[in-house]
């Protein structure tokens, strides 16, 4: 974003459209009604269903517990990141968008998409390790997660948007593949993908997907491990829930992390790529449908605002990363941090 700022971006080489003209960049660009479409639907459910559950979030008897202002702030980036990477990207393919047909709006939508979704993944840990802590050590996470301890632990997250944000390449999108990628010039004839892919490489990136990955795989199985060996028999439902929930969780956060590395540097087939940016979107889009489907808490609280009846609830999930957030029951957690 920094080349924006100090308008580097025109005379950039990394970033320059002179080989072609105008007219040739929309030539190339490949629309594709039925992808644009899904992409712009799913992003509209996705929001829409977003809308009320970040208005609840933010009723006093949820905000003033710390799990919910982490999934408040979590909310907030996947409706963004959504509204970028399905609304827009939708757009996109409909148009038959290539970067050099429209260099700023594409520039700007990754840098911050890009930052989103890292953003995601450092909250989504964050998000983790509060229910890990508060679910070993009750009075330990009190301490941690009291007051205004939780904001300052949220500029952590806010912190990684910034450096993101301003100081890495951005993912930009690209109609060829109807996916985002580091090399603006991805499929483009004139340009050989394999020599500069040195040029366009994020290692802080692959770093990111790699770490997450790994981190929150770790940190679900650390989860699922305390929940199964709660004493209480009131676990047993939850138990069964939490595990085929957090197998989807990591399932989809994987596959978008992996095939956005892998596809930057190996040549993959259009099908697949779709594939890890429709798992991208889903990443910040499943949440919703955890906290509404899962949450009773939320899903009341929800059916209230909009004055509908609801029916009998389930219970919390632990978060996603896609999004936490946490089954357990009234044993497993104590005061203010409970999240159900």
């Amino acid at each position: 974003m920094n080349r924006i700022f100090f308008d580097q971006l025109p005379d950039d080489d990394m970033y320059n459209c002179s080989k072609y003209s105008i007219d040739q960049w929309i030539a190339m660009g490949k629309p594709n009604m039925l992808i644009g479409w899904f992409y712009i639907c799913s992003g509209v459910i996705y929001d829409l269903l977003y809308i009320p559950v970040l208005i609840v979030m933010l009723q006093r008897k949820f905000f003033r517990r710390a799990c919910y202002r982490i999934m408040f702030y979590l909310g907030v980036v996947d409706f963004i990141c959504v509204t970028i990477n399905s609304i827009i990207c939708g757009y996109f393919t409909l148009i038959g968008s290539l970067y050099c047909t429209h260099p700023y709006f594409t520039y700007v939508a990754g840098c911050l998409s890009t930052a989103l979704w890292t953003t995601s993944c450092a909250t989504c840990f964050l998000l983790a390790i509060n229910r890990c802590i508060t679910i070993i050590r009750p009075k330990l996470a009190d301490k941690i997660f009291a007051g205004h301890r939780t904001t300052m632990l949220l500029c952590l997250p806010t912190t990684y948007f910034l450096y993101f944000f301003l100081f890495t390449p951005p993912l930009l999108f690209s109609s060829k593949y109807y996916a985002m990628f580091f090399n603006p010039f991805m499929g483009i004839p004139g340009f050989d993908a394999k020599v500069e892919e040195a040029r366009y490489a994020s290692p802080a990136h692959t770093v990111n997907n790699v770490a997450d990955v790994v981190l929150l795989s770790c940190t679900y199985i650390t989860f699922c491990t305390l929940i199964a060996r709660t004493p209480s028999p009131e676990t047993t439902s939850p138990k069964q829930q939490t595990f085929v929930q957090a197998t989807i969780i990591c399932c989809i956060n994987a596959v978008a992390a992996v095939i956005y590395v892998v596809m930057q540097f190996l040549e993959t087939p259009t099908a697949l790529i779709v594939i890890g940016q429709v798992a991208w979107q889903g990443s910040h889009g499943a949440p919703v449908f955890i906290y509404l489907c899962m949450n009773r808490t939320i899903r009341t609280a929800v059916l209230k605002l909009l004055k509908l009846k609801g029916h009998r609830a389930g219970v919390i999930v632990f978060g996603s990363a896609i999004s936490p957030s946490v089954a357990v029951t009234n044993q497993s957690i104590g005061g203010k941090n409970r999240c159900f």
